[in-house]
């Protein structure tokens, strides 16, 4: 078994609009694409904080191969 962390954005009516499974590039995704201007190297809280009318988290999963 292994386990999948996939970190997800929801628009304000629940729809997920964007999913990644490496924490860094969603975390520059969401920067560059809402134009937050947080730094190079935002931490997840900060992109909460900056956003809070848009879900964003993350779910963890096991697959099994």
């Amino acid at each position: 078994m292994t386990n999948l962390t996939i970190y997800y954005i929801k628009d304000i009516k629940g729809n997920v609009v964007y999913t990644n499974t490496n924490e860094v590039e969603f975390k520059q995704y969401i920067n560059d694409y809402l134009e937050l201007d947080l730094g190079r190297y935002p931490s997840m809280e900060d992109i909460i904080n900056a956003v809070s009318e848009l879900e964003i988290g993350k779910k963890q999963i096991e697959i099994e191969f």
